[in-house]
């Protein structure tokens, strides 16, 4: 199969962009629920980072919407990162479609202001559920043109305290007619349940997706542990990998603010150019830091799980897991 298979049925203007962006064949998520999106369908798939989930509810975002200016599909996620990325996917694909019709992009950031009377008038929006949720609100963001309405990381938002109800609060609002895209890398029974009270709130059948573990193309990526006792024991490891292992760049992932700076002021004492992320920082360093990062100016990023999900650093070679994940 390939994206100008008559089957996904896919626009030129469309297909121009993922060539430009070197996709040529669909992997097993996008062949499986590209279709079933344009149909119209209620989507439920569970598919872990690395399937090309992006692709599959940006193209359907793209191919609902016209160029009347109002929002018309609605995308949300865990973290502003998470957001800002997905904005960048959806006008790389979208490229020749959005110059020719004028179709727009919101992202919705947390420390934008907006006044009564406002209106956005972007076709796509993109955004975390709290800032999602007040702008709905306060009637900035109209709602009822909507017509596709994507969760993206579900199964992070229900961990994020409050995501979930507030997730679920927003699609209450939202018009019954909308098309509701839900994807989660895994399917726990809180995730199960939380899928469930997404569909009553339509009353219509969902087409459900799962793209196993062995289809993920993970036996490219080499996998090693090493066993240390205690902490500093794990720093001492740590800091003679990073001396001994050429990389281009590295993440290391831990579970705290005060470890991120710890290891951060070791690695800076050790001659090693870092950034550092976590969830208390103000919105604009956050930004600053990924794009220090993805611009190459440090090699090293610490972070805690703000990061953990789906976003891209196409010059990393090497990822630390230096705190086991809990979850």
């Amino acid at each position: 199969t390939s994206f100008d298979d008559t089957e996904l049925g896919l626009p030129p203007t469309l297909l121009r962009g993922l060539q430009e962006m070197n996709f040529v064949r669909p992997s097993k998520i996008q062949a499986a629920s590209i279709p079933k999106i344009w149909s119209g369908r209620e989507l439920l798939a569970q598919s872990h980072n690395g399937t090309g989930k992006t692709a599959c509810f940006s193209l359907g975002m793209l191919k609902a919407i016209d160029a009347e200016p109002v929002p018309q599909a609605l995308c949300l996620c865990p973290t502003r990162e998470l957001a800002k990325q997905i904005a960048e996917e959806v006008a790389k694909m979208g490229k020749y479609l959005l110059a020719e019709s004028g179709i727009r992009i919101k992202v919705i950031l947390r420390e934008e202001r907006y006044a009564a009377g406002d209106k956005l008038t972007e076709q796509i929006v993109i955004g975390t559920p709290g800032k999602v949720w007040t702008l709905i609100s306060m009637r900035v963001m109209p709602i009822e043109k909507l017509k596709v309405f994507v969760l993206d990381e579900a199964d992070e938002m229900l961990m994020l305290g409050g995501l979930g109800d507030t997730t679920k609060r927003i699609r209450q609002r939202l018009p019954k007619s909308v098309q509701t895209l839900f994807f989660s890398a895994t399917w726990t029974d809180e995730v199960k349940r939380f899928a469930k009270q997404m569909s009553a709130v339509s009353g219509r059948d969902w087409a459900q997706i799962e793209v196993k573990r062995n289809f993920i193309f993970s036996d490219q990526v080499r996998q090693m542990y090493y066993v240390a006792n205690g902490v500093k024991e794990k720093e001492q490891r740590l800091a003679e990998i990073l001396n001994i292992v050429t990389v281009g760049q590295c993440i290391i992932f831990v579970h705290t603010r005060d470890t991120v700076e710890r290891l951060g002021a070791m690695l800076e004492e050790n001659g090693h150019t870092v950034s550092m992320l976590h969830g208390r920082m103000e919105e604009k360093a956050r930004d600053k830091v990924l794009v220090d990062f993805r611009a190459g100016t440090t090699r090293f990023l610490i972070t805690t799980n703000v990061l953990a999900r789906g976003v891209d650093g196409p010059a990393v070679t090497l990822v630390i897991q230096f705190d086991m994940p809990t979850k």
